[in-house]
């Protein structure tokens, strides 16, 4: 008999920090909060708050430059308006025409908001406008200004400059080099003659912050989060009754999917004891799953592999949905089965592979912009690209086209290049490819390398050490 524990069906957001008695300091050159309109209600049209951090410390500096922090402040700024983006530049961009009235009007909202920054000691330029392209740009030029109203925002970012919209150097010198240094600049020259000479990317840009084209950022949506946990009636090593406990969890997390419209690529177990620490199980089905059927059976094989050291107690589960996931249909009434081969199958199939051989044996390899046979691949995690297939060949050192056909590479390379006697002349397939390589970290190689033909059909791959002159195998094609 299996009961169940406590179930937490998404993260809690962290909580904002009401001002406190120390508002937070301006950054240079910044307004004060009474430069601010009060505007208590939305204006009738859509207005937009960007945030552009400012790293004033190294641990700041490495916080801003990290993998997830875009995701943490973005769902902080969620608890000020449910529409929020992420430029790619780091910036925030927040829609918080629906947001005055519940905090107060803007320049309380603002005063809200830098507080928290301050109290988390992160420093930022705060910048409104009607448009979303116009208040990013204004806060990246570190001009925060509150415009509410088109022609104020038109006139403010005429004097954004150049320089602070991160276009491309290029086109940045090409602007400088005809006397061009701010968006009014732009405004004056010859609209076909900018977007023949400079892009019209960037001439659409601009209309996007001037309010004459729609632009609509790309909205964040933040990973959701399940847990939850069951005990078991008694202590048990049986696996059927701790497959039994993982199935029931699994239900549940494929309903939570279901409600959502979500889909989960991985999962984590944790088995409990009563005199050790739990001992833990990562579950991966090779892609994101709306169904856990697979997840099931992966279990199964990864419990048959588990050494559990005590009796287990309680099972848990916690899993990383992801909202935008989009659901399959091939399984809706009148929707015929799809006849070419589905790529879920083979990652299915990998992922068995893995649960039952573990991970150190099925992996993935990722190609590495190296001369060097022995160093041009190395291990990538299972269902990460790019992975190397059959018939794939290595990069260039330049890691953008592949080798020429005189450079063809085994699939199958030693270990370690065994030593030969000098091969017949006679089975020699082609001319000698000459790889230098590796000066620069110790490891340097000089060899002259031939495809050369083995026994029973087989075909090797060879090389000459030109320093030593002896002969080695080093790889086999078939």
């Amino acid at each position: 008999m299996l009961k169940r524990g406590r179930r937490f069906a998404q993260a809690r957001l962290p909580a904002v920090a009401a001002p406190t008695g120390q508002a937070a300091r301006p950054a240079a050159g910044e307004p004060s909060h009474s430069d601010w309109p009060a505007l208590p209600e939305a204006p009738g049209h859509n207005l937009w708050l960007a945030i552009s951090f400012i790293p004033l410390n190294t641990e700041l500096e490495r916080f801003l430059s990290s993998e997830n922090w875009r995701g943490q402040l973005a769902r902080w700024a969620l608890n000020y308006t449910p529409v929020v983006s992420v430029d790619p530049d780091g910036a925030l961009l927040l829609e918080i025409g629906g947001s005055l009235k519940l905090f107060g009007g803007l320049q309380a909202l603002r005063q809200r908001m830098q507080a928290a920054l301050a109290e988390q000691g992160v420093t930022a330029v705060l910048a409104c406008a009607p448009t979303a392209r116009a208040a990013g740009w204004l806060a990246r030029a570190g001009m925060a200004v509150a415009c509410t109203a088109a022609p104020a925002a038109a006139q403010a970012l005429g004097a954004v400059p150049v320089a602070a919209l991160g276009w491309p150097i290029r086109v940045r010198q090409k602007l400088q080099q005809m006397g061009v240094h701010t968006l009014a600049d732009c405004r004056r020259l010859p609209r076909d003659g900018f977007a023949r000479r400079i892009g019209r990317e960037y001439l659409q840009a601009m209309d996007e912050a001037f309010g004459n084209r729609l632009y609509q950022p790309l909205p964040y949506v933040g990973p959701v989060l399940f847990r939850d946990r069951l005990e078991l009636s008694g202590e048990t090593l049986d696996a059927a009754v701790l497959l039994a406990a993982t199935d029931s969890l699994l239900q549940q997390l494929q309903a939570f999917l279901r409600r959502r419209q979500a889909a989960v690529q991985t999962v984590l177990l944790r088995f409990e004891h009563t005199g050790c620490p739990p001992s833990r199980c990562r579950v991966s089905g090779g892609q994101a799953l709306t169904q856990t059927g697979h997840l099931l059976e992966l279990t199964g094989l990864k419990l048959e592999r588990m050494a559990l050291p005590e009796p287990v107690t309680a099972v848990a589960l916690a899993a990383r949905a992801q909202p935008e996931s989009v659901y399959a249909t091939a399984d809706l009434p009148g929707v015929a089965p799809a006849v070419a081969v589905d790529p879920a199958r083979r990652a299915q199939l990998l992922a068995r592979l893995q649960a039952r051989l573990g991970a150190s044996r099925v992996h993935g390899l990722a190609l590495v912009a190296e001369h060097r046979p022995e160093k041009a691949w190395h291990v990538r995690e299972q269902g990460h690209r790019p992975l190397l297939s059959t018939g794939q060949r290595p990069l260039s050192s330049a890691g953008q086209r592949p080798l020429s056909s005189a450079g063809q590479r085994p699939l199958w390379l030693l270990q370690q290049p065994r030593r030969i006697e000098q091969p017949d002349a006679a089975v020699f397939l082609r001319h000698a490819e000459r790889i230098e390589s590796g000066w620069w970290d110790g490891h340097d190689i000089r060899r002259d390398y031939y495809s050369v033909s083995g026994p029973a059909g087989s075909r090797w791959w060879i090389y000459r050490d030109c320093r030593d002159r002896h002969w080695y195998l080093h790889g086999l094609f078939g």
